[in-house]
């Protein structure tokens, strides 16, 4: 009976480790629920991101340019099977002056290069916005990079993204040459 009762009390305390620290188990695999650890969002479970190596409910999605006058109009995370893969982001811009977009870099390295637009240059009126790549019946996402170097890719979907956009535009009035950073995140579709 003593023997009995001792198995009852690892499996209670099991049970009661599992609720505390918000595991549920699978076939083959514990999920966190919100809270626990994660290091990408197939450690969570459904419905959830990991979030600075949590799972979180809230996956934050934002796009946010640190010079006045620029915008991230509309902007999508996409990881496509059939495609590239990265962000299609379509810039707003009133500076007063039209602008020609002529690089770009979306990347989450603290070092990067701006990369310069080989065939084009996107041209953006002041008080307008355009898709930086592609038009409005086929917007192209611009490739994102994570920690390791390698692209956003298909089998990112679902992931969480947080990284630097690194824009170079000149101002078609002055000539003048700029760079224009800002930050994206959230989850990758």
């Amino acid at each position: 009976m003593g023997e009995l009762m001792k198995w009852w009390l690892v499996f209670g305390l099991l049970s009661l480790e599992l609720f505390i620290f918000g595991c549920v188990t699978t076939s083959t695999k514990i999920l966190g629920s919100a809270g626990a650890s994660c290091t990408n969002a197939n450690d969570c479970q459904e419905g959830l991101v990991c979030l600075n190596n949590r799972c979180s409910t809230k996956p934050i999605s934002s796009c946010y340019l640190q010079s006045p006058g620029f915008t991230c109009f509309e902007y999508k995370l996409v990881a496509n099977t059939t495609s590239e893969s990265g962000i299609i982001l379509e810039l707003g811009q009133a500076t007063g002056h039209d602008i020609a977009i002529l690089g770009f870099n979306c990347t989450t390295s603290e070092t990067y290069v701006v990369y310069d637009f080989t065939n084009r240059n996107v041209t953006i009126p002041s008080a307008t916005h355009k898709l930086l790549n592609g038009n409005s019946t086929e917007p192209l996402p611009l490739p994102c990079f994570k920690e390791d170097g390698t692209r956003i890719s298909a089998q990112d979907a679902g992931q969480y993204y947080k990284g630097m956009v690194y824009i170079h535009y000149v101002d078609l009035e002055t000539g003048w040459d700029h760079k224009l950073v800002g930050q994206i995140q959230g989850k990758i579709e």
